[in-house]
């Protein structure tokens, strides 16, 4: 069961030495309880994490340093990371083109998977050893491209057997964000027809696997033929390619010239303005990405009389404004897709930590055949 008990946690870096750690003896020879095996892990000197001290494009100003190892205190739980998915989310708070601009210096990263190697006083339910994911905002918004990560024991759920350590480390962003926009907040029922955008990327892909799962339809949208072609080979009904055709007139034949009710864009510009065309009288529209770095060009008249909403999407401030008791088991029930292969998160290559800018240049180039991951 996964245990959600707070909206938010934080965590801090503190250094420590030797003799502070329950059980090392004060000369700093290390550890001498097995609660810390190898030496001491909480007395580790230092460890490697990606920051950037300037904004600007990631292979340009992602650099690996080396910052000193948090250790855990009560309540808490060291995680040695192994897999940290790359999102085009994290690529763009790196470009101070997503949300807040971050604190600067700051480590990029939200999903993530380890092995636990710490753990403090007051912890029940996890040992050294366990394979633990850690859940969207465990680290208080402090990144995860880093070794080591010390989290609220209430952060984490145990890895499925049927998960590697690389698709727990890229489960979250993508399927939570499509569970939400489908199922909690535009409700698309049974033998719905659902439009989205950027079909041909991870979270697109995720969303086929959701309208299998659910029954409804999904007018897949991407801007380049390549895709098209991926995603008809993979079977995806209704492929659209902005480049060859207008969506609307494509949208109005395939549902009798009504439009769509139900649509989610990523991209913006003309792409995100030929969506809102698309809709229905009543339709909605969630906005969760800007891919296209231009602003939707809107009619008043068509948005006015057929009556439509269009609403942004972020996922961080959806987990902020939620009830725990109604985010708990929207968490339970995607791990339970992901155990029975309803959810299968897809990898294309992983690469080290100190590889990164390789790393991010690979997350966008086209034809990728899944998430990046970084590694130890």
């Amino acid at each position: 069961m996964v245990c959600w008990k707070t909206r938010g946690s934080s965590w801090s870096m503190r250094r420590r030495s030797v003799a502070a750690c329950r059980g090392a003896p004060r000369r700093g020879r290390g550890c001498e309880r097995s609660r810390h095996p190898g030496g001491c892990g909480l007395c580790s000197r230092a460890m490697k994490t990606v920051q950037f001290s300037r904004l600007g494009e990631p292979a340009d100003v992602l650099e690996v340093q080396e910052v000193p190892t948090p250790a855990p205190g009560p309540g808490q739980v060291r995680v040695r990371l192994t897999a940290r998915a790359i999102h085009p989310s994290d690529l763009m708070n790196v470009r101070g083109l997503y949300g807040r601009p971050p604190p600067l210096p700051f480590c990029p990263g939200n999903d993530a998977a380890g092995t636990v190697d710490a753990v403090g006083p007051e912890v029940k339910g996890f040992k050294v050893g366990d394979r633990v994911m850690l859940l969207l905002g465990a680290t208080g918004g402090r990144g995860t491209w880093m070794e080591q990560v010390v989290v609220p024991a209430q952060m984490l759920v145990p890895t499925p057997a049927a998960l590697s350590d690389a698709q727990a480390g890229a489960l979250w962003v993508n399927y939570l964000s499509i569970w939400v926009m489908a199922v909690e907040l535009l409700q698309v029922p049974q033998g719905g027809l659902l439009l989205q955008t950027a079909a041909g990327s991870q979270l697109g892909r995720a969303m086929m696997e959701l309208a299998r799962l659910r029954g409804f339809g999904l007018v897949n949208v991407v801007r380049r033929r390549e895709q098209a072609e991926e995603l008809k080979a993979l079977g995806a009904e209704n492929v659209v390619c902005t480049a060859d055709e207008r969506l609307p007139e494509r949208v109005r034949a395939l549902t009798g010239g009504k439009g769509v009710h139900w649509a989610i864009d990523a991209v913006g510009g003309t792409t995100g303005a030929q969506v809102v065309e698309s809709l229905a009288v009543g339709g909605r529209c969630l906005l969760f990405g800007a891919l296209d770095g231009r602003a939707i060009s809107l009619e008043p008249g068509p948005v006015l009389f057929k009556e439509l909403v269009i609403q942004g999407f972020w996922l961080t401030r959806w987990l902020q404004a939620t009830p725990p008791e109604r985010v708990r088991p929207v968490l339970e029930t995607i791990i339970g897709h992901a155990v029975r292969g309803d959810f299968k998160p897809a990898i294309d290559q992983s690469f080290p930590l100190a590889q990164v800018k390789e790393a991010v240049v690979r997350a966008e180039t086209p034809g990728r055949t899944g998430s990046v991951v970084l590694v130890p």
